[in-house]
């Protein structure tokens, strides 16, 4: 089950790898059409059908290890993942490919990387005949663990980490935002003033 596992989200990760590039060149052809040719928008349309392919994808996996049962931790990275996914797909039909798209692209990424790093370790422990024991230790016939306690908590840790950063990204994006809208304003103004000295000059 770890190795499928591992091909899945390898698959994952290059399908992401590849839509956060081509979300990066949307942006700047965004940047240079302030009305985006049609295009510009069906490119917008199948990168958020693509983040949908993978949600879809995900909530796959999750079917997968509801019905293992073994591990919680990892189901919820997947389902947050997913919540991601889903988030990412409609931003990019709505064509918003900006930062606060590419750092949740980035994210989603990241995540994949290192789910398959720890399947990764946990199948050389096997292979290294260290896995012959449950997630606790214990021994006797208790089914094996998907995935050992230690190995789970990472990804938990992981999982926080990320959550941190991702409020204080969003937080820096939406003051960005603000500070954008408070100087278009003051450009409104200015031009409003302008007009007024040339109608009573």
């Amino acid at each position: 089950l770890l190795e499928a596992l591992e091909r899945r989200f390898d698959k994952m990760l290059q399908q992401q790898t590849r839509i956060f590039k081509e979300t990066l060149s949307l942006h700047l052809r965004l940047k240079d059409s302030p009305t985006p040719p049609r295009a510009v928008v069906d490119k917008g349309q199948e990168l958020g059908n693509g983040e949908a392919e993978l949600s879809a994808e995900a909530e796959k996996v999750l079917e997968i290890l509801r019905e293992e049962g073994s591990t919680i931790v990892i189901a919820d990275v997947i389902a947050d993942m997913k919540g991601d996914l889903d988030g990412l797909a409609a931003r990019l039909r709505k064509l918003d490919a900006g930062e606060y798209t590419q750092q949740v692209q980035q994210d989603v990424m990241e995540t994949l990387r290192e789910l398959i790093e720890v399947i990764k370790e946990e199948l050389d422990k096997k292979q290294g005949g260290e896995g012959g024991q449950g997630g606790d230790g214990s021994e006797g016939d208790q089914e094996e663990d998907l995935l050992p306690t230690s190995a789970e908590l990472k990804m938990l840790k992981s999982l926080q980490v990320r959550v941190n950063k991702r409020t204080a990204d969003f937080d820096r994006y939406v003051k960005k935002e603000d500070e954008e809208r408070a100087r278009i304003a003051e450009k409104q103004d200015g031009v409003f003033f302008i007009v007024m000295e040339y109608v009573q000059g």
